[in-house]
């Protein structure tokens, strides 16, 4: 069996700044961060990442900005022997109006994207909620 962490991006891997993170040069790593991922990876887990961009759905930048930190972030986690399986990101905010965020959608079938972004949208937001638990 294989063992995944999953980890929400802004505010757990990266600093948050009060708005959005959409530029590598406000892209922060939080203290502590790559001493806890080798920790885990010794002990043989692998890592998912999983974030909301609502900025993208509010216009205040495009997934080809989301798609360069990604990028960045594939290349870290490579250049510090850690498996990144995936990294997957919803673009909806929490305001807005569709029928599968927030609690209101079906169980989660993989291949529908709705579902998905109901799925990153309801736990990372949670992750999100609280302090990070970096050691």
């Amino acid at each position: 069996m294989k063992k995944v962490i999953f980890l929400d991006r802004d505010g757990v891997i990266n600093r948050e700044i009060g708005d959005y993170v959409y530029e590598l040069s406000s892209f922060v790593f939080n203290e502590g961060l790559k001493k806890a991922l080798l920790n885990w990876s010794d002990k043989g887990y692998s890592f998912a990442i999983i974030t909301n961009q609502g900025g993208i759905s509010k216009s205040r930048y495009t997934k080809s900005h989301v798609y360069k930190i990604n990028k960045f972030l594939t290349d870290w986690f490579e250049l510090h022997q850690l498996t990144l399986l995936s990294i997957s990101f919803c673009p909806h905010h929490d305001g807005a109006k569709l029928p599968f965020l927030k609690g209101k959608a079906t169980p989660l079938l993989p291949g529908i994207k709705p579902k998905l972004c109901s799925f990153f949208d309801r736990y990372a937001g949670e992750l999100r909620r609280r302090k990070p638990d970096i050691a």
